[in-house]
This record gives C-alpha cells, sequence and structure tokens, in this order.
C-alpha cells in the first residue's frame, strides 16, 4: 500500500532537500581559490547566507513570501536585509538606481538587469551579481537559484548592471544614487 505525502509536507521537504543541496553548493562555491571570491568574500556571503532559506521558493508573479516570489520582490527583500536599503517594488525602477557599471567590471551586489520580453515587449529581469559570472535571482523556471551570466539564455538576454553598494558594502552616496 502506498502513502501520498500531504502537499504541504511535500513542499517542506522539498523546500529543506532544496536548502540542504544550495548549502553545500555553496560552501563549495565559497570555498574555490579563485581571486575574485578571495578579494570580496564578504559581501558574497552575506548575499548568499541571507539567501539561503530562499533557495528554491517557487516563481510567483506579484509574490512577496516564501510561499511564491517574483524577481522584482526578491531583489528588493534581498538589498533590505542585506544592506539595510528600501529598492522601489518593481524592476522599471529597480534598474534605474545606482551608478551604471560594465559587464566586466561587475562586483559581488550589482544588480544585473534583463530584456527577457520577445520583440517590443518590454518585460524585464533582475538579479544579484554574486561572483565568477554568477547571479541570484528569482527565475520564473526554476524558483529562486543561482544562474549563469555563461548560459546562452542569460548572455544574450543581459541588458545593464547597477552598482548600489561600495566595496564595503555600504550604500553608494544617495545623491549619487538619485541623480542617476
Amino acid at each position: 500500500m502506498s502513502r501520498v505525502l500531504p502537499t504541504y509536507a511535500y513542499l517542506a521537504i522539498r523546500k529543506t532537500a532544496f536548502g540542504i543541496l544550495a548549502s553545500c553548493l555553496l560552501v563549495f562555491h565559497l570555498s574555490c581559490s579563485h581571486s575574485e571570491v578571495q578579494k570580496k568574500p564578504d559581501i558574497e556571503q552575506r548575499i548568499i547566507s541571507t539567501a539561503g532559506d530562499w533557495m528554491g521558493t517557487p516563481y510567483k508573479f506579484g509574490g512577496t513570501t516564501r510561499e511564491g516570489v517574483d524577481c522584482s520582490a526578491f531583489i528588493q527583500i534581498m538589498y533590505k536585509q542585506v544592506f539595510d536599503m528600501e529598492l522601489p517594488r518593481r524592476v522599471r525602477e529597480q534598474r534605474k538606481m545606482g551608478l551604471e557599471v560594465p559587464r566586466e567590471e561587475m562586483k559581488p551586489g550589482d544588480l544585473v538587469v534583463f530584456k527577457t520580453g520577445v520583440f517590443f515587449s518590454n518585460k524585464q529581469h533582475i538579479g544579484i551579481y554574486l561572483s565568477q559570472n554568477r547571479f541570484l535571482h528569482a527565475s520564473s523556471s526554476k524558483g529562486v537559484t543561482i544562474s549563469s551570466l555563461e548560459e546562452p539564455f542569460w548572455n544574450k538576454k543581459f541588458r545593464t548592471s547597477r552598482r548600489l553598494i561600495n566595496e564595503d558594502g555600504a550604500l553608494i552616496d544617495r545623491q549619487q544614487i538619485a541623480a542617476q
């Protein structure tokens, strides 16, 4: 006789498994001896540590909780929790904040913005850069996850990166941010 787990139990087990897997992957990622990770580990570690409980959270358009979250709400939540900075709720406003930085000069904590719509659609997506071309985001297909800018889809859709924090993880002067 087979037993079927209630939906809530299944989701709790799934979320725990995702959390354990994500933690293992993140520990491995942070233990690499790449110079970029060695230069700025504390900002990246702060982001990853805060995101740990969110890993595997499903994507939900308009969602703002661990039951389901969209990309802009996830970025808003992460910036508030990691850097104590209030961001607007929508990608449209988030992508205008901070200082634009060239892709090859991105640092942990920078926002990465993508144009995911086709033809004349203005649909956009946003994430937080970690290091080594990896970024954290709420994916519509995978939920909260870490992806690579080297993946063909993200590479093609990349539009801009924005810096809101300095190398110490402190906010860039608010006048500089507002002037952009």
